[in-house]
């Protein structure tokens, strides 16, 4: 597997200071074979942490040449991307109930979302390298960033290595494991509320047999693929590993099925169950609402009868 588009170097170059790349650099992996440019995107909620980052991205998408895949809802955040890969399958009805009960039930949530989304359209730039002063967290926003490995990527960022979080998806899903990963980047914050039910490495082996199935489908030979960061290296290492028969039995397993789901979906067999993902989501708001006006109607009772 071969990473293009940059000469990668380490944290200690950058924050020494370099300049800007002008688009982002990609994995290219070959599985099943097709060829798939596999781009890692810090897509926020709207797209970056900022203007620049997102017309960075834009660009990204322009140089690409080809069929350029995305995951869901990037569509709506970037120029450029052809189809969604539709990895909104992979978040079972549980965690979308979940993700919206419980991001009703702490008002610090809806706060922190309601915060990035006015700070992501208004800051024009990131604040690395601000007054001089290059501080590592703020990389998360900025085009150098992606001038970092994608393994230093993910580790800078906070996250476990792929084998580990795979694994621990696995557990959330089995209940076995409740924990959540704490983001240094205040810009990333609403991201700790979001992360536990994302399942992301799920949706990464999604979106790889996705992006595969598609192609063949279409009789295409490669395709861009346009994913948020973490999934990239997910991929990488999946795919890898499915090579070499060294997957980790249990990932095995649950990729197989992941393979099968794909198949039906691109079939249109498996298009109704967005149905069932919107209606948990909003069973998940509704049920929060409901707790609210319980407590509300109980404290009107109280006030009349006190």
């Amino acid at each position: 597997m071969d990473k293009v588009n940059t000469k990668y170097i380490g944290i200690k170059e950058i924050l020494s200071g370099v300049d800007k790349p002008l688009t982002a650099d990609c994995i290219k992996i070959n599985y099943k074979g097709i060829e798939v440019s596999v781009y890692g995107i810090l897509h926020a909620i709207t797209g970056g942490t900022n203007r620049e980052y997102r017309d960075f991205v834009n660009n990204t998408i322009k140089s690409a040449e080809g069929v350029n895949l995305a995951e869901k809802s990037m569509k709506a955040m970037y120029k450029g991307l052809d189809v969604e890969v539709e990895d909104w399958l992979q978040i079972k009805p549980k965690d979308a109930f979940l993700f919206s009960l419980m991001s009703f039930l702490k008002p610090m949530f809806l706060i922190t979302i309601i915060k990035t989304l006015v700070s992501e359209k208004i800051t024009k730039f990131s604040g690395f390298g601000l007054n001089g002063v290059n501080v590592p967290n703020n990389l998360s926003g900025d085009p150098r960033f992606h001038l970092l490995s994608p393994l230093d990527r993910r580790i800078l960022a906070g996250f476990p290595l792929p084998e580990q979080y795979f694994n621990l998806n696995l557990m959330r899903r089995s209940k076995l494991q409740k924990e959540k990963i704490n983001f240094a980047d205040h810009n990333w914050e609403w991201l700790t509320y979001v992360e536990p039910y994302g399942n992301i490495p799920m949706r990464s082996i999604h979106m790889i047999e996705y992006s595969v199935q598609y192609a063949i489908k279409n009789n295409i030979n490669s395709v861009n693929l346009f994913v948020g960061e973490i999934h990239n290296s997910d991929i990488e290492w999946f795919v890898e590993n499915k090579k070499k028969h060294t997957l980790p039995k249990e990932i095995e397993i649950v990729s197989q099925k992941i393979e099968f789901e794909v198949t039906d979906l691109l079939k249109g067999k498996n298009k109704y169950k967005y149905t069932y993902y919107l209606l948990s989501l909003m069973a998940g708001s509704l049920s929060a609402i409901s707790v609210y006006l319980f407590v509300i109607i109980m404290f009107m009772a109280y006030a009349q009868y006190r």
